[in-house]
């Protein structure tokens, strides 16, 4: 896992009640190796924001761009799919 990691300014962002200081930031890289564009289709349909769409009038027409774009880009072959967690450390302003 690689890390990359940048000093954050003091930044105030809103928040219910206050505001709140972002006192760090770190990007925390996590490939998946998908194996093929059906590994990726299935990874990204498991996605709650991805089934609401599947689940809509519009279903078959998402998952067909889908389907395609996966394979236009990757073509049959294994690759890995870039995620990222982003970590915030976060301090309420007073």
């Amino acid at each position: 896992m690689r890390v990359l990691y940048a000093s954050a300014p003091m930044v105030a962002l809103p928040a219910a009640g206050g505001g709140l200081q972002m006192l760090d930031f770190s990007i925390h890289t996590n490939p998946i190796q998908l194996r093929s564009p059906n590994a990726a289709y299935q990874l990204m349909t498991g996605l709650p924001y991805i089934q609401a769409i599947l689940n809509g009038p519009d279903s078959h027409t998402f998952d067909n761009k889908l389907r395609r774009l996966i394979e236009q880009h990757y073509g049959q072959r294994a690759f890995d799919y870039p995620l990222q967690t982003k970590l915030y450390i976060l301090q309420r302003s007073t």
